[in-house]
């Protein structure tokens, strides 16, 4: 062993210098620090790999070289001063070979490989090096001594005979990145080292902007919507060749546009850019629900656009896949696995970066490709969420001839939906069948509706609670048909018998004459008491009718047409049915005339479904002829009101008495008032409508009348008979005689008569009530009369009788109403001081709630007028449920509302009673500090508070005796009703104060426009499920969402368009779903735009909302050469940022410079910014703007 030692310290004397890098060497020491011991391992064998073996046409590779048994031993290094620790010798020459040297096939070459044993680690090599085994890529070599270090070190070589060149029949180009919006176009690619392939010079690797057909610049980001193709040029490695012309990107084929066994260059379209998928958002939650199935069917993508659900499925706590027929059982763990399938536009981030979430959850990304994902969720089953009461609204009220409109049905909450497609269903409940949704409705048949509702997890509809549901706010019958469906019934009345109209007459049609312009209104049915013309404006019709020129392609004439001699018209007008009426399912079965009832005037009937099934088209041909007119004999006007002392004059409510003229309405000026005027004869001069009427002075009625086309006034006006409400009336010729103006002179008179009489006053008698003999329960007018004070003997009261034509009574105070008897109010109305009635009073116009009644005089007294209302009473309705719905949840420090509940059945009210302690009829009160809670106050978490809601029974409703008897509901829970007075109810409901999850992070997702774009074209979104963009309208804002012109200071509107250059903020105001609610402070809440911060903030007056703005500028769709900054000019400010940008390229940084602004800098287009740009532009600017000289870029860059 001292021979040994001997040896080693003499070695280390010699080389300490030229050592000190070897392992087992300090640096800085002067010699090697070994550990003597019995313990010192021999090494015997040794081997190298990754040797890269001699091919024909390679160079020989000297790095890369590793031991076999790194922990012994290692290959010497370059930088401990040996010569050559691996070398290379051509063997036929015996000279050694540097990197450039090739070697050729056929011929041997040895390699030698000085190694270094780890004798700090304690190894040692043999002093006999030919005893030790060597081996270069699991080949024996040959093992020499190398001195002067004999246990130290060892020389290993090996003879390799040069291989020929090997064939890369396809160059497959692997690892390219799919162009994804926003991201950087990779131009630099490592290629690993075994690669058969390598770039081929400085710009091997360019990206094609196929939409622009510009290349891209290194730094330059794909932009969404564009199409790209990747261009490459390579070569082979040494030891390979091209074969074929043949390559494949990422395995698919590419395009090799040029090719030699030693260079190749290839393209490959990737298509429309996709989209960078980074978050995985999937919404619809399925919960767990003990004993329920899995059900994955309502998961969905939050951007399907992107992104979309392949499959998903439950494991259970064995990781094992749920059956259909398993169920969650309480207190296991289960896991939601869901696949994912990115669409043509998206495409996954890597799984680093890739997150997802359900619901507000985080789950975990499972595994990744570049175009499908599995993420998984782990959940433990609750017992589910009971949905207690539902409501559907716009489900139309059968109405005779029409069919189902469902295009407005929706369900109250988001917690349920309609069931699918065929959720509405309608029963004929008169002849026992089903009816289509295509099926019109009949008359004199009473329809049930039924509307089948579905719900997802985590929401239930327990069989174990009372669900309360209505449709159209009207109390339904509610069918659970399992957990997850209910069905709600309603039955209308029976809809009204009906007559069907076989036969129609449309009079007064203008025939055509050349030169007039078509009619579309002032026709006359002769029957209008069934049909009607509606005010239909599309499809060429206007007010329901069209005209159309058969001569000219059929075109729709406008009301500012005209029509031609020769040319052949169609006159179409679309016919209602009044109510109570119906065209036969056949339409052409419909006799019509037009402008007569003879065989000559038949016009042509069909359907006309596209517009309504209810309605009857007619059709009637005219051919124009040269006009002629047709003379006058005769004009009037009825309906003008007389002048009464103290009143003002009436315009604008006279009718014609014939055809063929109108009144000038556009006539308005200081004088007439739409071809009307009130005129002082005594003063000559008009009165205005605000005037009044005074005694001894006489008035003249003025009207200006206007012929219509084919009609003309007589060349003397005294050939036409000329009057006004019946009377002989005076008639002049004005404005070169285009009017005739049409007048006739009052008196005005005392004691005006009225006429008309409305009561407005709904008087319906119950079983058990007391009739009423207070006139103030009674609203007339006009106010010119009232109920008269008078008592008789004969039952009168107060100027009020009533009388039981069925008991043949007169009632006093202390009768009551009995349901079945039929009943007379009789109100006995006297005129007020200088106003009196018809002398015979029967024929006064009386209306009672717009229905007309029969009214008569009274013999004792003549100024008196009797009106007469009959009623049956009915029998009282028993209140058997009360209940409301919609009344929130108290949570933690957030102020009670008072406001948004409904009433879930019929027969009661909220009262209107506001005082210190009630608002809007509703109370909240602290159950543990007993006292009321206001709207300045917040409520306290995990305390609890009663609501109290007051209701007053309906007109017709009793309560039962026993008030326990009404089952009384709080959002469907069993709830305590009790009085609140002799008239009140008071529903009473405890709650527990709970806190909302807080957000602190909102993600939203969206386009931002450019230039010529406008404002809310696109939708911004929000990436995660426990919030949701506000639907607030206001005129700044639309559905949540507005915009404000920074420059121009203020909010801008639809139809404003975005500039290029300006700078705008986006607004979005961020709702949270519920049981969320944003951080108190909300300017503390993170806010992001596509990734990007943005600011939030409180929104003002609604403490729920988030404000969230970002600032950003509009880019151009197109760039003007030069003009960088994009303010539309080119400016000596444009040269400086090309300059700028220039420099920065130089740095090795990347411009700050958007698409639009790098594309008008790069002036000389030469798809890179240079100093030579920043020079065009300030000449351009100079030339143009300074010496006023006009100057093309032509011209500039030569």
């Amino acid at each position: 062993m001292k021979k040994h030692l001997k040896r080693r310290f003499g070695a280390i004397a010699g080389a300490a210098l030229m050592l000190c890098a070897v392992p087992g060497v300090l640096p800085g020491s002067t010699g090697f620090s070994f550990r003597v011991s019995a313990a010192d391992t021999i090494v015997s064998t040794v081997g190298v790999k990754n040797v890269k073996e001699p091919v024909d046409g390679a160079h020989p590779v000297f790095d890369g070289i590793q031991p076999e048994n790194e922990a012994a031993y290692v290959v010497y290094s370059q930088n401990i001063n040996i010569t050559n620790p691996v070398r290379w010798r051509d063997v036929e020459r015996d000279t050694l070979m540097t990197e450039t040297d090739t070697f050729k096939a056929g011929k041997q070459y040895e390699l030698t490989v000085i190694l270094n044993c780890k004798s700090s680690d304690g190894y040692l090599f043999p002093d006999d090096k030919e005893k030790m085994v060597g081996t270069v890529n699991g080949k024996k070599g040959k093992m020499s001594f190398y001195g002067p270090y004999p246990v130290m070190a060892a020389q290993l070589s090996y003879v390799f005979t040069a291989g020929e060149k090997q064939a890369i029949s396809v160059v497959p180009v692997n690892n390219i990145p799919t162009p994804a919006a926003t991201e950087k176009a990779p131009t630099e690619l490592t290629l690993p080292d075994d690669s058969v392939y390598q770039w081929n010079g400085s710009n091997a690797i360019r990206w094609y902007d196929v939409t622009d057909q510009i290349y891209l610049q290194p730094g330059d980001r794909f932009q969404s919507e564009h199409s790209y193709r990747f261009e490459a040029s390579v070569k082979p490695s040494d030891g390979y060749y091209f074969s074929a012309k043949k390559a494949t990107v990422n395995g698919n084929t590419a395009e090799v546009t040029q090719y030699t066994q030693t260079s190749m260059k290839l393209t490959y379209d990737f298509g429309k850019v996709k989209t960078r998928i980074q978050t995985i958002s999937l919404i619809n939650e399925v919960k767990p629900i003990v004993g329920q199935y899995p059900n994955t069917a309502d998961l969905a993508s939050r951007n399907p656009n992107l992104y979309t659900v392949s499959s998903a499925y439950w494991l259970n706590e064995y990781d094992q896949k749920m059956e259909n027929n398993q169920t969650f059982e309480a207190g296991k763990t289960y896991t939601l696995w869901v696949n994912v399938q990115a669409t043509d536009d998206g495409i996954f981030a890597g799984k680093e970066r890739l997150g997802g979430t359900l619901f507000g959850k985080t789950g975990t990304i499972a595994r990744r490709s570049a175009d499908a994902a599995a993420i998984r969720f782990q959940a433990t089953p609750s017992q589910g969420t009971p949905i207690s009461n539902v409501s559907v609204t716009g489900i139309p009220e059968p109405e005779v001839g029409k069919t189902p409109d469902l295009t407005n049905v929706k369900c109250g909450k988001n917690t349920y939906s309609l069931a699918d497609s065929y959720a509405v269903s309608w029963y004929d409940m008169t002849n026992g069948t089903f009816i289509g949704n295509q099926e019109p409705f009949q008359s004199g048949i009473e329809y049930k509706v039924t509307v089948t509702l579905s719900c997802s997890n985590p929401y239930i509809f327990p069989s174990s609670v009372q669900i309360d549901g209505t449709i159209n706010g009207k109390e339904a019958v509610v069918n659970v048909n399992d957990d997850h469906s209910v069905s709600l019934e309603y039955t209308f009345a029976k809809t009204a018998g009906t007559d069907t109209v076989r036969r129609v007459v449309v009079m007064d049609v203008p025939e055509p004459m050349d030169g007039m312009k078509p009619a579309y209104s002032g026709f006359r049915i002769t029957d209008s008491s069934k049909v009607e013309i509606p005010d239909y404006n599309l499809n060429g019709f206007i007010h329901g009718v069209r005209w159309y020129d058969q001569n000219v392609n059929n075109d729709d004439l406008t009301e500012n047409d005209t029509f031609i001699t020769g040319h052949r018209y169609t006159f179409d007008v679309l016919l209602k049915p009044k109510s109570g009426y119906q065209f036969p399912a056949d339409k052409t079965s419909v006799y019509a005339f037009v402008n007569g009832s003879i065989s000559d005037n038949t016009a042509r009937t069909d359907n006309i479904s596209t517009i309504d099934s209810a309605y009857l088209l007619v059709s009637y041909d005219f051919d124009a002829t040269a006009q002629t007119y047709s003379e006058l004999s005769r004009i009037g006007v009825t309906g003008v009101a007389r002048p009464v002392i103290g009143m003002h004059p009436v315009f604008n409510a006279v009718s014609l008495l014939d055809y063929g003229y109108h009144i000038a309405r556009q006539e308005t000026d200081t004088m007439y008032t739409e071809g009307e005027m009130w005129y002082n004869e005594d003063t000559n001069e008009p009165i205005s409508p605000e005037d009044t009427f005074e005694e001894n002075v006489r008035y003249s009625y003025n009207v200006l009348l206007e012929a219509d086309p084919g009609y003309q006034f007589p060349e003397f006006v005294s050939r036409m008979e000329k009057t006004v409400n019946g009377f002989l009336a005076e008639a002049e010729y004005t404005n070169d005689n285009k009017y005739c103006l049409l007048y006739y002179t009052f008196i005005p008179r005392d004691n005006p008569i009225l006429n008309d009489i409305n009561i407005d006053t709904e008087v319906q008698p119950y079983h058990g009530d007391d009739p009423t003999y207070s006139p103030s329960d009674f609203s007339i007018s006009p106010i010119q009369c009232e109920i008269a004070d008078l008592t008789t003997d004969t039952g009168i009261k107060n100027g009020i009788r009533w009388m039981d034509y069925t008991a043949f009574h007169t009632l006093t105070e202390d009768d009551r109403i009995i349901a079945g008897h039929e009943y007379t109010i009789e109100l006995y109305l006297r005129p007020k001081a200088g106003y009196t009635f018809l002398n015979q009073k029967q024929f006064t116009n009386v209306l009672w709630n717009g229905e007309s009644v029969q009214c008569s005089g009274y013999q004792d007294d003549p100024d008196i007028l009797v009106v007469y209302q009959s009623f049956v009473a009915k029998e009282l309705k028993t209140i058997q449920k009360i209940g409301v719905c919609g009344v929130s949840q108290p949570f933690g420090y957030e102020p009670p509302t008072f406001a948004g509940i409904s009433l879930i059945s019929d027969g009661y009210d909220i009262s209107d009673l506001s005082n210190g302690a009630y608002k809007n009829g509703m109370l909240w009160f602290d159950e543990e500090e007993e006292e009321a809670v206001s709207e300045s106050q917040v409520f306290d978490p995990d305390e609890h508070y009663s609501i109290n809601i007051l209701l007053r029974p309906k007109d017709g409703w009793q309560l039962p005796d026993d008030l326990s008897d009404v089952k009384a509901t709080v959002n469907g829970i069993p709830a305590e009703l009790s009085y609140y007075n002799d008239f009140i109810l008071r529903l009473s409901y405890t709650f527990e104060a709970v806190q909302r999850c807080e957000i602190d992070t909102v993600s939203l997702l969206g386009n931002l426009p450019k230039a010529g774009e406008h404002p809310f074209d696109g939708g911004i979104q929000v990436a995660d499920a426990i919030c949701h963009v506000s639907d607030y309208q206001d005129a700044v804002y639309r559905h949540g969402i507005g915009w404000y012109d920074i420059e121009a200071g203020g909010y801008m509107k639809p139809d404003d368009q975005f500039a290029a250059g300006k700078q705008y903020e986006l607004i979005v105001l961020v709702e949270p779903n519920e049981n969320y609610a944003f951080l108190e402070n909300k300017a503390n809440v993170d806010a992001y735009l596509n990734q990007k911060a943005a600011e939030s903030d409180q929104f003002d007056g609604h403490p729920s909302l988030l404000k969230v703005s970002y600032t950003f500028t509009a880019e151009s769709s197109e760039f003007i050469r030069g003009d960088v900054d994009g303010d539309g000019t080119v400016t000596s400010n444009d040269a400086q940022m090309a300059l700028n940008a220039f420099l920065e390229q130089a740095l090795g940084n990347e411009p700050d410079l958007t698409e639009r602004a790098y594309l008008a800098a790069d002036v000389d287009q030469d798809n890179e910014i240079t100093a030579m740009d920043a020079q065009y532009i300030l000449t351009y600017f100079l030339n143009n703007y300074v010496l006023g000289e006009p100057t093309d870029w032509s011209e500039v860059i030569l």
